[in-house]
């Protein structure tokens, strides 16, 4: 009797009448063979070998049971001496587990059963990368593939301001949507999901405070002089002030009934009388808004320590992978994500997040901030960057900044941990830019010697100008996840299409942020001000640059306990004035925004000081150095971050650990990275974001990094 090949799979015992057990001398290798799973069409290859260390062959058949698997060669007939190899596929031409079995038959000896098996799993949806992209599945690289679509072909552009959009060399591209409406006291633009935009009336430029900028509908641009009495200066008492007069700067006795102290958000208006500037009731502002207070019940608010608005005063508050971050965190309906991220930024409306969400792939995602869906994401860099694969290689988004309107700065970091999974502190960098499509546009990857030292170097500087070249600093770091800064920094600069402009070494400097302006760079904690086009030093600054802003023609270094605000020209680099404050700032950043004083718009910039245990918001005016306002606020401590919104100003405060093994790391990169935090928001309704081209420190509004809007 012979058994049934299914059952012999299975270990089937049954002999028929007169065969012998396989002998000792006969073995065969492997015993059994599970080719995985397979997409349909695919193909797995293996062998069986039967090893006959006997004296003389042996005579037999060999027979393969089920469907999906075959053999190219000619079944062998006998056991030779020594080997005999059977070479065996499986090929599943449809979707399902297959089982089947290699018999081997000698004559005289019971079957030898070589059980096989193999799944069959469908073709995977092959989704091209873009619009103007086509992918399938490539058999025999076991992979989708793409390729770009034919050139002429129309596409689907998910970008508003494109018209006609045709496919080019894999990228689709159209006619801009022309959004001129004609009245050149207006800025007209298009983005791409809500289309034409229009704001105005345009800020135009004027020269000094007694000769204003005014845009003239249907003319445009034009100066005239502002209102005599206007304050000028920083002279501002009832027996001398600084006035305009016929459009000069001019001192004079003011009358009676002159405005000595502008309106404030926390008191009104003073004016003299018999040479006494009346005294005006200050209370303190008490915020609007608040965020991850303590909860009532004992329980812990979410682990956020990050915080930007965009142009539209929505507020997002993020954190370095501990909690999801909060988009519209302001509103009534605010969008909490479902996943942590690394960095996020705001960019055209978007919220940007790298790492989101968090794969091995590093997608760096756009997020529609009022819906809270992903519009693009991009998870291309291995593809470009062949550097960051291989044997345990992990890459990972390390800063995001804005190139322009239509093209967005990546900044990758790969690591390679040895085979036993140990870090070795050794990192390399790439770049990648993205259109707003989320379509790869140029990669680079930095080939440096720094990077080849196991120091970890880190990202703790990016900067980029208004012509859209980037500046990057990069120093070795004492830790790990966040990192914190040792000394010895290289600074590079790349052109938007990612060529080497040039490279500086910076000995004991610490690493810190950048920040550009007016063809200057300027570097936290350094004194050193840099040509922004060669790199080269250009002039010393009396103290270290610190977490300052720079506008208006102005570079305010913010020093933490400076008693004075000093105001640098970034033309001459010497003072234009300087102003004493009424108490100590600590390392709260500054900030500038657009003031709606009595005398018309100002640009002012915002510090926070400490007078005892009062914390006060005060705002000096950029071209002047006078007072603007002074307020205390309704705070336990001075804010870690700020952020202007129209008619308001958005702090977080409360910085504490979420665990006592993560101490609080001001310095780290990122800052506060794994910190909870408190956030509250001010009303002040004469205040707006800057029209400055560097309106915050660490970057623009909404952390972009970039010069100008």
């Amino acid at each position: 009797m012979v058994c049934a090949w299914l059952l012999l799979a299975a270990g089937c015992n049954c002999r028929e009448r007169g065969l012998e057990p396989v002998p000792t001398f006969i073995r065969v290798t492997p015993t059994q063979i599970d080719f995985g799973r397979l997409v349909v069409g695919q193909v797995a290859s293996d062998f069986v070998e039967v090893i006959n260390s006997g004296k003389a062959p042996i005579e037999g058949t060999w027979s393969l049971r089920g469907e999906a698997f075959l053999s190219d060669d000619a079944n062998p007939s006998r056991a030779s001496v020594g080997s005999t190899v059977m070479a065996i596929r499986c090929a599943p031409q449809a979707a399902g587990i297959f089982d089947g079995a290699l018999v081997i038959t000698l004559a005289g000896f019971e079957p030898i059963v070589v059980p096989l098996a193999c799944e069959g799993v469908p073709v995977p949806e092959c989704l091209p990368s873009g619009p103007c992209r086509r992918s399938s599945w490539d058999v025999a690289a076991g992979r989708c593939v793409e390729q770009d679509e034919e050139n002429g072909v129309s596409c689907q552009s998910t970008d508003g301001c494109l018209l006609g959009p045709v496919c080019r060399s894999g990228r689709c591209e159209g006619t801009p949507r022309d959004c001129s409406d004609g009245d050149p006291c207006t800025a007209d633009t298009c983005h791409p999901t809500r289309g034409c935009e229009h704001q105005g009336p345009i800020a135009c430029p004027g020269e000094g405070v007694c000769r204003v900028g005014r845009c003239n509908p249907g003319v445009g641009c034009e100066l005239v002089d502002a209102e005599d009495g206007v304050p000028c200066g920083q002279l501002r008492t009832c027996l001398s002030a600084d006035v305009c007069i016929a459009g000069s700067c001019v001192t004079r006795d003011p009358p009676d009934g002159f405005q000595c102290k502008p309106d404030a958000p926390c008191a009104t208006a003073g004016y003299c009388v018999n040479d006494v500037c009346q005294p005006t009731q200050v209370t303190p502002l008490e915020p609007s808004w608040t965020l991850a207070v303590p909860q009532p019940d004992a329980g812990l608010p979410e682990a956020w320590s990050d915080l930007f608005a965009d142009r539209s005063g929505a507020l997002t508050v993020s954190s370095y992978f501990m909690s999801p971050p909060r988009l519209r965190a302001n509103a009534a309906a605010p969008n909490t994500l479902t996943q942590s991220a690394r960095r996020c930024i705001d960019w055209l409306g978007w919220v940007v997040c790298g790492d989101l969400p968090a794969t091995q792939s590093a997608p760096v995602s756009a997020v529609d901030s009022a819906t809270g869906q992903i519009v693009w994401s991009y998870a291309d860099a291995a593809a470009v960057i062949p550097q960051f694969v291989g044997s345990g290689v992990q890459f990972f988004t390390a800063r995001l900044a804005v190139l322009s309107e239509s093209e967005l700065l990546v900044l990758y970091e790969s690591r390679t941990l040895t085979p036993e999974g140990v870090d070795p502190r050794c990192r390399t960098f790439g770049l990648v830019v993205v259109d707003r499509q989320g379509q790869g546009l140029r990669s680079l990857f930095i080939n440096d010697p720094i990077f080849s030292v196991c120091d970890h170097p880190h990202s703790y500087g990016v900067a980029v100008d208004a012509q859209s070249n980037i500046y990057l600093a990069f120093t070795p770091s004492g830790g790990d996840n966040p990192a914190t800064s040792l000394t010895d920094t290289v600074i590079f600069s790349f052109t938007p299409s990612l060529q080497l402009r040039w490279r500086r070494f910076a000995p004991g400097l610490q690493g810190g942020e950048l920040s550009v302006g007016d063809g200057l760079l300027f570097q936290e904690r350094s004194p050193e001000v840099r040509q922004a086009q060669t790199g080269d030093v250009v002039a010393q600054l009396p103290q270290p640059f610190g977490l300052g802003v720079i506008g208006g023609g102005l570079a305010l270094p913010a020093q933490p306990g400076a008693q004075l605000l000093g105001t640098l020209s970034t033309t001459t680099h010497q003072p234009r004035w300087q102003r004493r404050l009424l108490g100590t700032p600590g390392r709260s950043p500054l900030s500038l925004a657009t003031w709606a004083s009595p005398w018309g718009p100002r640009e002012v910039a915002l510090a926070f000081t400490l007078d005892g245990t009062q914390v006060w918001l005060e705002a000096t005016e950029l071209l002047t150095g006078a007072e603007a306002f002074s307020c205390p606020l309704a705070l336990p401590e001075l804010p870690a971050m700020t952020a202007v919104t129209p008619g308001g100003l958005a702090v977080m405060v409360g910085t504490e650990p979420v665990s006592p093994s993560w101490p609080v790391c001001e310095d780290c990169d990122p800052k506060f990275a794994r910190t909870r935090s408190r956030f509250a928001s001010f009303p002040l309704p004469a205040l707006a974001p800057s029209a400055a081209p560097w309106p915050g420190a660490w970057g623009n509004e909404g952390h972009s990094h970039h010069e100008g809007r």
